[in-house]
């Protein structure tokens, strides 16, 4: 931060004013340690922020395992978080991590290890809590923590960072919009692993036949899964011929990206079949309905008297285990080795397109999910420095 005033790449329409540079203690009423008190079991009402229950990435309160302080709640009660607190880990590998409260409803003391700041009734809370969000802030933390011995950051430390402020105005409008990016991110974040849940309790249930398509009665039959379908490996590539816009993908053990890693002009797998990873994180089925080029170590099954969702389903309902001592591999003899159950044809495209609606759910979901997160770092890194 060279210069002492900033005219951002993106801002609301009618501001043009530059942003001032200000160092935190500049917009604080002050710093306060929280409580050196012990936790006890959650008594309902009293709620103890520590490090630890700060989450690392959405920044929230977990509220998987809730504790009381054991103090004297009349005699300590300036320790109560007020709303648009902002409170900043002082010390060890969590140094650095920040929390605001929002919520007036519930609470909330905070712990000896996080340092309290109050904003000043002139400043907004949430557009001072974002900037602690900038890689400016986690530089700034990671040259001011490093001390010999355990990391930390005391009071006086964290009153010197310096960021860019507009008028109030504008600091309310920027601090909204992306807390409600956040909420936003927290709300799909929520639905993504609802829909997982119900995906798993799907799969639990069909699979054990505990819950059946009306109309279906016959029992399912049972036989290995390399009897019923071929099972290949796939082998070395050109990497000379990998490109970025081939016609044909080329797919790899890694679960990112559907496994793409690029694409050929042609391809040795004719799809549809089903990839299932035989490194790493091993058992892994996907389907793959266009033409593909499978890589070392990743495993095609292609059974063409099966529906392919169901296919893909019914290995990923199967328990597989490692078969290396050291890093976890899986042959094809190894997976056509295991046995499972399956219904007639009928069936079998009831169960895949009930449980590929579920997973299309699920994909659009994390879609819409990274591009909520891309549209907030756009906006960081545009708006802060």
């Amino acid at each position: 931060m060279k210069n002492e005033n900033l005219v951002p790449k993106v801002r609301f329409k009618g501001f043009s004013d530059p942003w001032e540079q200000r160092k935190l203690g500049e917009l604080s009423n002050g710093f306060t340690y929280g409580l050196n008190a012990s936790a006890k079991a959650y008594d309902g009402k009293h709620q103890y922020l520590r490090i630890t229950d700060i989450d690392d990435e959405t920044r929230t309160f977990k509220q998987t395992h809730l504790t009381s302080p054991d103090i004297d709640f009349i005699r300590d009660n300036s320790y109560v978080l007020k709303l648009g607190d902002i409170v900043f880990t002082r010390t060890g590998a969590s140094t650095g991590k920040t929390f605001i409260y929002r919520t007036a409803d519930s609470i909330v003391y905070y712990a000896g290890f996080l340092i309290k700041m109050s904003v000043r009734e002139d400043i907004d809370s949430e557009f001072v809590f974002q900037n602690t969000l900038t890689t400016s802030f986690n530089r700034f933390v990671k040259v001011m923590s490093q001390r010999s011995g355990q990391p930390g950051i005391n009071s006086k430390e964290y009153a010197r960072f310096k960021l860019y402020i507009p008028k109030l105005k504008e600091q309310v409008l920027v601090g909204n919009m992306l807390l409600l990016i956040d909420n936003l991110i927290a709300a799909n974040e929520d639905k993504l692993e609802q829909l997982k849940t119900l995906k798993k309790l799907m799969m639990q249930k069909i699979f054990s036949q505990e819950w059946r398509f009306k109309g279906f009665t016959d029992p399912w039959e049972q036989r290995k899964l390399g009897d019923i379908s071929k099972i290949t490996a796939g082998g070395d590539i050109d990497k000379d011929k990998l490109s970025t816009r081939g016609r044909y993908p080329v797919i790899a053990n890694a679960l990112t990206n559907n496994g793409v890693v690029g694409y050929y002009d042609s391809y040795k797998v004719k799809g549809p079949a089903v990839t299932v990873t035989g490194r790493g994180d091993v058992g892994h089925a996907k389907t793959r309905i266009e033409s593909f080029t499978p890589i070392v170590r990743l495993l095609v099954v292609s059974a063409p008297n099966f529906d392919i969702n169901f296919l893909e389903n019914a290995i990923n309902n199967i328990r597989i285990f490692n078969e290396s001592t050291g890093v976890p591999q899986l042959t094809a003899p190894q997976l056509g080795s295991y046995e499972f159950e399956y219904p007639c044809s009928s069936e079998q495209v009831c169960i895949g397109n009930v449980l590929h609606k579920i997973d299309n759910l699920i994909a659009a979901n994390e879609d819409k999910l990274n591009q909520l997160k891309e549209l907030k770092k756009y906006l960081m890194q545009n708006m802060f420095v």
